[in-house]
């Protein structure tokens, strides 16, 4: 398949499109998906920063950096995953449980976790080939004016459901079905990483707070379960880089079904048990478990739980 920069951006372009002509048929559809979407971006609210970070393991990215603009009421997230965003990844934004990422290894699969970034607000950009991806409520909005205003049935339609549904005062459309697209990025980004996730969030000291405890919540036990990352680094906010020393050693058997294996993390020794297989109950469902168990005295009184999202 040929993923040159010039084939990609045509690649995209086509898919919006065409995404843009089912809604102008089907009106239902158009509601359906801005519906999912709203529902979709909720019900991730508080987790933005461990889907992009759980997005980045699964791109098999070693190291990542987050930046907070206080100033500019931006936040980025960079990873040097060594897959940037593919066609079919760039599906995932268009079309909603469509993800590339289907083998067991991934944690996401269903291309959902992106979409919590909507709640943060104003836009988010998606900087990945050089390619910059643009998403925002303006944009939806302005692309809406302009369907209704050069499609008289699409308009017909649209007023009839509208009436029906009783909608009012929005603009039912996804945003992920219509991002500007721009072949040369508008914004700074660190070129040595592969992928950029760029947004600018809502003046509102709520949203910031919840962008700040967040990233506090952020600490070493997060790279435990994600078998790719070693580094999550910040900038433009008190809190120091975590660093792992030591990772993805080779996994030993203890027994028939169970690895163990060793790492360090911040001065800290690890030992994680790990089974995996399938599912006698259910069919071409797998399943694994990683038990992690410090050699030293605990930090916190927590219980982490991870789990396929």
């Amino acid at each position: 398949m040929d993923e040159t920069k010039e084939h990609i951006l045509d690649y995209i372009t086509k898919a919006r499109d065409n995404k843009l002509s089912l809604y102008k048929k089907d009106v239902k559809l158009l509601l359906e998906h801005y519906n999912n979407e709203v529902e979709t971006s909720k019900s991730y609210h508080g987790r933005q920063l461990l889907e992009l970070i759980q997005n980045a393991d699964d791109q098999h990215a070693s190291d990542i950096l987050i930046i907070l603009d206080e100033d500019n009421g931006t936040i980025s997230v960079s990873n040097n995953g060594g897959i940037p965003f593919s066609k079919k990844g760039y599906d995932s934004l268009f079309y909603a449980h469509l993800s590339p990422k289907q083998g067991e290894e991934y944690i996401g699969h269903k291309g959902l976790g992106l979409r919590s970034i909507l709640m943060w607000g104003e836009e988010f950009k998606i900087i990945s080939n050089d390619i910059e991806l643009t998403f925002s409520q303006k944009i939806a909005r302005k692309q809406m004016a302009q369907m209704l205003s050069m499609d008289a049935n699409f308009k017909k339609n649209y007023s009839e459901e509208s009436r029906s549904y009783k909608i009012k005062d929005i603009c039912p459309l996804p945003v992920f079905s219509c991002p500007q697209v721009d072949a040369t990025p508008s914004v700074h980004y660190a070129k040595e990483y592969t992928t950029t996730i760029h947004a600018t969030f809502k003046k509102d000291i709520g949203i910031l707070e919840n962008i700040k405890s967040q990233i506090s919540e952020l600490n070493s036990e997060i790279l435990l379960f994600l078998p790719h990352i070693k580094a999550i680094r910040f900038q433009g906010v008190d809190k120091e880089d975590i660093i792992c020393e030591t990772k993805s050693l080779k996994s030993k058997p203890v027994s028939e079904d169970i690895t163990l294996t060793n790492i360090k993390i911040d001065g800290t020794r690890w030992q994680i048990y790990e089974k995996a297989g399938k599912l006698k109950s259910v069919k071409d469902k797998k399943y694994q478990v990683k038990l992690a168990i410090s050699d030293g005295e605990f930090r916190e009184s927590y219980l982490y739980c991870f789990f396929p999202t």
